[in-house]
């Protein structure tokens, strides 16, 4: 019903502005007043529509762009091993099996895990 609601509309003012009007079509009489207002327009959405997609196909660029990651960082090599010793003593003392330990029992753990190391 909308499809024939349009034609019906459509015919019917194509008709009204086909009708001769000091010898020419009453759609001429009115693109003659509209035509300024009309360019306008145009050259707006004209002027939109290449910056939407200048736009849309810089971000379609940036999606599908094959870069590689770049690690960045600011810290250099010594304050690197610094935070990692640092990390792995807290670890190590965070994880100790059975609690913290006295410096007697440290020594002789110690003993223990160099006399397997050297058999």
């Amino acid at each position: 019903m909308f499809i024939f609601k349009f034609v019906l509309y459509f015919f019917i003012s194509f008709i009204i502005l086909s009708i001769p009007f000091y010898n020419r079509p009453l759609f001429d009489h009115a693109y003659k007043y509209m035509q300024p207002t009309t360019n306008k327009i145009i050259n707006y959405l004209h002027k939109n529509i290449e910056i939407g997609l200048g736009q849309g196909e810089k971000t379609i660029k940036k999606i599908f762009s094959i870069e590689e990651d770049e690690v960045k960082s600011n810290l250099s090599a010594l304050q690197k091993n610094k935070f990692r010793k640092s990390f792995n003593q807290r670890s190590m003392e965070e994880e100790s099996p059975m609690g913290s330990y006295t410096q007697e029992e440290k020594r002789l753990l110690e003993e223990i895990i160099n006399s397997s190391k050297d058999k």
